[in-house]
């Protein structure tokens, strides 16, 4: 579209849900501008010692790709909203993959706190440029791949409960008021979960196409949660 309002900015978890976006904001007549960098955790801030992450591949790369495209996000005059998703759990704790249930931490208590700092500056940085920017917070994990868990006769299918996944992402659930003081937030635990149990299917539909990543259908379902929060200049 050449009215292009709205960025999806990110990991790979912004990838299905700029895809969802497009498909439901193109009935306003707008587009999307998608940018992902897979693998990459929220990383800003030119003062920042990159030695300290010595457990995250190519954090350079993602680094110097963050810098670049929240600034190319502020050049960017059409764009008014910002939509972030990132694997936050990933991000803060590390995979989850072969432990669950046990709950893991590959990251440490300084690099948790150093991301979650780059993820606030970041937005900060979008906001005080007068982008209006709104945090999606993953859907819950899996406890294995979709492929395990897709039933022959059923229409639901149960993933983890929601008090294992705010144990498995505490400290965002711990520090939300960090966020909400300078960002929307949408939670999509409250998407996919009723009560304490999470689904990996809803109304024959996967939601999911791995362990982690929505599907089409999920990140469909995702967009119809943050489309009443964007800021659609007609």
């Amino acid at each position: 579209s050449t009215n292009t309002t709205v960025a999806v900015f990110g990991d790979s978890h912004a990838v299905e849900l700029a895809y969802a976006l497009a498909e439901e904001l193109q009935t306003h007549g707008h587009g999307v501008k998608h940018l992902s960098f897979s693998g990459c955790v929220p990383i800003y801030g030119r003062e920042q010692s990159l030695g300290d992450f010595t457990n995250f591949n190519g954090i350079k790369d993602c680094a110097s790709w963050t810098a670049q495209t929240i600034d190319g996000l502020i050049a960017d005059e059409r764009i008014s909203t910002v939509i972030i998703s990132y694997r936050i759990a990933y991000s803060l704790y590390g995979f989850h993959e072969n432990t669950y249930p046990h709950l893991t931490d590959e990251r440490g208590d300084k690099n948790r706190r150093q991301i979650w700092s780059s993820l606030i500056a970041l937005i900060q940085k979008l906001e005080e440029a007068g982008k209006r920017t709104i945090f999606v917070q993953q859907a819950p994990e899996l406890p294995r791949l979709i492929d395990y868990l897709v039933p022959r006769n059923d229409t639901f299918a149960e993933g983890v409960s929601r008090s294992w996944w705010r144990k498995r992402v505490s400290f965002v659930y711990e520090n939300i008021n960090e966020l909400n003081n300078v960002t929307d937030v949408i939670d999509l635990a409250d998407v996919f979960c009723e009560g304490e149990t999470c689904f990996s299917i809803i109304d024959n539909e996967a939601l999911y196409f791995d362990d982690d990543h929505m599907s089409i259908a999920g990140a469909r379902r995702a967009a119809l949660a943050i489309i009443p929060l964007i800021r659609i200049n007609q």
